[in-house]
């Protein structure tokens, strides 16, 4: 059939219809009157209604004839029309159309490769959460992390100058270097190409290179999984060659040994060695280092991150021990809540300045005005024992144990007194009448905090305040009258020093102020880095640190306290009563 002969079958069918509908229609016996009636009372008023009503008649025989129409149509319709029960047309899908999904919204992955100054997703949105981009706004600047990095993880800070910088939204890289002195010569040395990406709020150091490419990394490759002893091998070049090798994580206490050197050249086409580390965070990087034969600093650097498979799974005690309502008490380190009493309260101040040793707990006694007592109870509780004594007309400020018969401590006078020193750092060993008096004739310089012996027990460490200033030093305990530097020199910008442990490994711990944040040191191999960071304007005043090193408390002058273990991030603990000195 064609369109003609379906227009015309449309026609007659609405026309058939319309007059069927008319004869069905049958008016009443006055019906006719009252039609005419109506029709010329309304006339005269409503006769702008004519137009309106013309229209709805053309519109209902145009929806009558659109209907009749499709009564025509055939059947099946490449796009058809549904019409609903309320009359309104509903268009049907059509099954080759693909229906639009919601948009599948992608967060971003925390970069695998990266390892300065976060290793996960957790430690950077802690950061954030702390205010870490206005108190720390190097983490957010490429240019300022590339240089923290290589004086703070490859503890290289000579290394500043800039020779190239490339930044995009997501990725860094940025050369420095640094002016060498040869003889009366000063030449500029391009040392090292830090590789960086963008993650949230921080930019993340996920490498750095020789700009020259004669420093390289055969093994191990970047990301690659090590296990101790790693082996490290790269290819030979030069004449007379030699690197240093180490392997580092945030922390700083992955290697352990000595820095191992490896030389080569004339020749040599491969130089290896292997390295045995005992890594605490899940990622790390090898770090190699070439000094110059000119003048010893650094010409080569190279760094590759690494990921760990024999990360130790750190812990943290279950107990520390501060001081509640004047007595010594046990505290649950995971929720600070108080246990038990280990001692009864006491007149004249009570308790302060617990510290754990073996199995007791060591602790200052006070005994009325301008007097106090070393004394120690069990851990398990018991009897009380008195320790030792300070020197008539002073008072203990300070001490610290090595074992139960090493003691030093830092007395303070009571009064003024002419030729009296102001503060005495004794140090005694309990099991015999050997004793030694080093005097501070007067103060500053003090000793804050609690001096601490180092794990050979022949040395004490103390943080000594000169006024605004702070150092750390190390005393030959029992015969020294002088001081002696500390075995880490630490940066101008380290920060104020304020309290110290020493661990059963050697390494001295450091709480820092650093006036954006309280920092905590790691002093071991004659480096510091900086093993974590809590963020704010807080003074430290007291660490104490795991005998084996993985974990550490930090407090700060309000008794606010923090938990550090190591590859992990810092917690907040809140303890029941404020805690400024604690120990576990």
């Amino acid at each position: 059939m064609s369109a003609d002969d379906r227009d015309v079958r449309l026609e007659e069918l609405l026309r058939t219809s319309l007059y069927d509908e008319a004869e069905t229609i049958v008016p009443a016996g006055d019906g006719l009157s009252r039609i005419q009636r109506r029709v010329t009372t309304r006339r005269a008023r409503a006769s702008w209604w004519h137009p309106m009503a013309a229209l709805g008649g053309v519109a209902v025989v145009a929806i009558a004839g659109f209907a009749a129409y499709a009564l025509t149509r055939s059947p099946v319709q490449p796009n058809s029309v549904k019409i609903a029960d309320n009359g309104t047309p509903t268009p049907t899908p059509d099954a080759s159309t693909p229906t639009p999904s919601a948009p599948v919204v992608v967060h971003p992955t925390f970069p695998t490769s990266a390892f300065y100054p976060f290793t996960s997703e957790a430690a950077e949105r802690q950061w954030v959460a702390q205010d870490g981009p206005s108190k720390q706004p190097w983490v957010g600047d490429p240019e300022l992390l590339a240089k923290t990095f290589v004086a703070s993880f490859v503890q290289q800070p000579g290394v500043t100058d800039v020779y190239a910088k490339k930044v995009t939204a997501r990725t860094a890289t940025i050369t420095l270097g640094r002016t060498l002195h040869d003889g009366g010569r000063a030449i500029p040395v391009k040392v090292t190409t830090v590789s960086l990406t963008h993650f949230d709020q921080a930019w993340l150091v996920v490498g750095a290179s020789d700009p020259s490419g004669d420093l390289r990394l055969t093994n191990p490759k970047p990301g690659q999984r090590l296990v101790s002893p790693a082996v490290v091998s790269g290819p030979g070049y030069g004449v007379d060659e030699a690197v240093q090798i180490d392997i580092r994580t945030v922390s700083g206490i992955a290697r352990t040994g000595n820095l191992p050197t490896v030389s080569f050249g004339n020749g040599v086409p491969q130089w290896s060695t292997t390295v045995p580390f005992s890594a605490p965070d899940p990622r790390g990087a090898v770090v190699v280092v070439e000094p110059s034969a000119a003048d010893g600093g650094p010409g080569r650097i190279t760094a590759t991150g690494v990921n760990f498979t024999t990360v130790q799974a750190a812990s943290y005690p279950q107990y520390f021990y501060g001081v509640k309502n004047g007595r010594v008490t046990k505290f649950s380190t995971k929720t600070g809540a108080a246990i038990s009493y280990l001692t009864p309260a006491e007149p004249g101040g009570g308790a302060s300045d617990p510290q754990l040793v073996g199995d007791k707990v060591f602790y200052l006694d006070g005994g009325g005005t301008c007097f106090n007592a070393l004394r120690s109870v069990p851990a398990a509780g018991g009897p009380l024992t008195t320790v030792a004594n300070p020197d008539a007309g002073y008072a203990i400020s300070g001490y610290g144990m090595h074992g139960e018969n090493l003691v030093a401590m830092f007395e303070t006078a009571c009064a003024k007194t002419p030729g009296q020193p102001a503060g005495l750092l004794v140090t005694q060993d309990l099991g015999t009448t050997t004793e030694h008096r080093i005097p501070f004739a007067s103060l500053p310089p003090t000793i804050v905090g609690d001096p601490s012996w180092t794990s050979d027990g022949q040395h004490v460490v103390a943080v000594v305040r000169t006024g605004t200033q702070a150092e750390v030093r190390q005393y030959l305990a029992l015969t020294d009258t002088a001081t002696a530097t500390l075995p880490c020199a630490l940066p101008a910008s380290a920060g104020l020093p304020t309290a110290t442990q020493v661990d059963s490994g050697g390494a001295i711990w450091l709480a820092v102020q650093t006036g954006s944040g309280m920092d905590v040191l790691r002093c071991a191999g004659g480096q510091a880095p900086v093993a974590f960071t809590v963020m704010g304007t807080d003074t430290p005043a007291d660490i104490a640190v795991a005998d084996n090193g993985q974990a550490v408390l930090l407090t700060d002058t309000s008794g606010a306290m923090w938990r550090w273990t190591a590859g992990g991030v810092v917690t907040q603990v809140h303890p029941s009563v404020p805690q400024p000195q604690v120990a576990w």
